[in-house]
């Protein structure tokens, strides 16, 4: 009852939230850096976990994601990474053993809501290939308890990291962090999705986005008008909203802390996004460099790469919504050398370096200091 493009989206979280470029190691090495590497099981209450424990029981026969991703590890190394950077650069006056504790407490408050995002995202069986849409199955039925489990789960980990955050007792913070939470689940509502939950892109050439991406001082949600005609503004939206703000505001929030001027929290910001937005590229645009891709390999039709091809080539939108929504499967090697061949992979390369030179740029900002020069050398390894 688990579809193949469920089984991918299990392996495409494996491989974009585990891995780093190999070439920074030696950056999270000078500050003895570790991945908050725990699993979801790890992160809850003795009375989360008891409850689901005895649930587990029930679902532990059956193909459900829900199973998986309870024994997996979703941190997400790149967000460690990005904290850990911009906590050094705010931290070099001062050595205040208590906001050090209250900065790496947020940092696994930002791991929490990034985990408990993806459970809430990845970890529910989507019952339309199922008969009458699955409401005729008992309460009781396997997949039912599993979707269950990922929604309460989810829950918990959000829950757990608005109460570390309370607990903190920063009314600013507490604020900042909310909006990150709600950034991430308004992204789960930016146009349509194919019968797996699987978000689609928009057709090319129709109105143009209109975002409002100023979530640093006005606290409204992000606004949608229309649909996309710009394969980069598309690919903004989609990534701002999931995630990229969540990095952001992370990093705003180690300014906060820190006690910093509005304006050093406004830097923290623009560095925290910018470094994530490059990542997120670097990542998408990698499996085309290599040109060698493992045979479970997925084509993410909402990547850059993907993007900037549909724009290109219009007519693949409907090849494309016509096989996803259905459920049938596209060949995936095909579509990949048809990304390859063609100018998306070009764009994206663009896209990269634009990226790399306006986080060069918010990096400057900030003092010389060898807490910068490894920002810089980060950067570096996503060229």
């Amino acid at each position: 009852l688990v579809s193949r493009h469920q089984r991918l989206w299990l392996h495409r979280i494996s491989y974009e939230t585990k891995r780093l470029p190999s070439n920074i190691s030696d950056v999270t090495a000078l500050d003895n850096f570790q991945y908050f590497s725990m699993k979801i099981k790890d992160l809850m209450d003795k009375e989360q976990l008891e409850y689901f424990d005895n649930v587990l029981k029930k679902v532990v026969n059956i193909q459900h994601p829900v199973a998986d991703l309870m024994n997996d590890k979703l941190h997400s190394p790149i967000l460690d990474l990005i904290m850990m950077l911009i906590t050094n650069v705010v931290n070099i006056d001062a050595d205040d053993s208590d906001i050090k504790k209250k900065q790496k407490t947020l940092a696994n408050v930002i791991q929490l809501i990034h985990i408990g995002s993806l459970v809430h995202q990845k970890g529910i069986v989507d019952l339309h290939a199922t008969e009458n849409f699955g409401n005729d199955l008992p309460e009781d039925h396997d997949l039912i308890m599993g979707n269950k489990m990922a929604l309460l789960a989810g829950d918990f980990l959000l829950a757990n990291a608005q109460i570390k955050v309370t607990q903190m007792r920063n009314d600013a913070l507490l604020l900042l962090i909310s909006s990150a939470i709600r950034d991430i689940i308004d992204s789960n509502f930016i146009g349509n999705y194919d019968g797996n939950c699987n978000p689609l892109p928009f057709k090319p050439g129709q109105t143009p986005v209109i975002i409002n991406t100023k979530f640093l001082r006005e606290w409204e949600p992000i606004r949608v008008e229309g649909k996309s005609g710009n394969a980069e503004d598309e690919w903004m939206m989609r990534n701002l909203s999931n995630r990229g703000f969540l990095a952001a505001k992370g990093c705003q929030g180690l300014g906060i802390l820190a006690k910093k001027s509005q304006e050093v929290q406004e830097k923290c910001f623009e560095l925290g996004k910018h470094l994530y937005l490059t990542w997120k590229v670097f990542t998408e645009l990698e499996p085309y460099r290599s040109r060698n891709v493992a045979e479970s390999f997925e084509v993410n039709v909402t990547s850059a790469p993907f993007l900037f091809h549909l724009h290109e080539n219009p007519k693949m939108f409907e090849i494309i919504r016509r096989d996803l929504y259905s459920l049938q499967d596209i060949t995936d090697n095909k579509l990949y050398n048809v990304i390859l061949n063609g100018p998306g992979v070009e764009s994206t390369e663009k896209l990269l370096k634009r990226l790399v030179n306006q986080t060069q740029r918010k990096i400057q900002n900030f003092p010389d200091s060898n807490e910068r020069r490894k920002i810089e050398e980060t950067l570096s390894a996503f060229v």
